[in-house]
């Protein structure tokens, strides 16, 4: 596991589709939601991905219909906000395991075509939770990752299941996370 940012540099609040799978029990018989977040990438939201991100968007823009990644990132605190001129947040999701990385092209309804990128989270059940997005379920709110604890990790089994990732993804991350690194010291 590395040091990572997670949208990082952007002082406004993102848009994002925030949906709800119906809870489920885990190994231990706790339950557990399934939080699942679709964002766009647009220019300001590409700028400040991780670089991986920024290869999965250009293999979308180059024609591909989906890029599934083989990275996760873990201990990402989330603050939700209903509206995104708002100062203090209206609900927090802390040390979140961000799962299921995938860009892809979207549609809607009127055929206008979008690049999101999408991933989930399991958390355990909550009832302040569940409240909160029971009342924005399937719809938009605007969210801020803090990524300042957070660690990626790689999936090795990805290679193994056949994920589409992009050839050099994996090489300029390092390549850039050895130069992050140099820097700093």
């Amino acid at each position: 596991m590395s040091q990572a940012k997670f949208f990082h540099q952007l002082a406004a609040p993102m848009e994002i589709f925030i949906n709800l799978k119906r809870p489920r029990r885990n190994e231990q018989q706790d339950r557990q939601l399934t939080i699942t977040f679709r964002m766009g990438l647009n220019g300001n939201t590409i700028r400040s991905a991780p670089k991986f991100v920024q290869s999965a968007y250009a293999e979308i823009q180059n024609g591909a219909d989906m890029v599934g990644l083989k990275k996760e990132f873990d201990n990402v605190n989330v603050e939700l906000f209903n509206i995104s001129t708002k100062k203090r947040c209206d609900f927090k999701l802390p040390r979140l395991h961000l799962e299921h990385l995938s860009v892809k092209e979207v549609k809607n309804s009127e055929g206008d075509v979008s690049t999101v990128l999408c991933f989930e989270t399991e958390y355990p059940f909550d009832t302040d939770v569940w409240s909160y997005l029971g009342d924005h379920y399937a719809t938009t709110v605007w969210a801020k990752f803090d990524s300042a604890q957070a660690s990626l990790v790689e999936l090795e089994e990805a290679d193994e299941k056949g994920e589409d990732v992009p050839a050099d993804t994996t090489e300029e991350f390092e390549e850039e996370e050895a130069e992050e690194e140099a820097e700093a010291s």
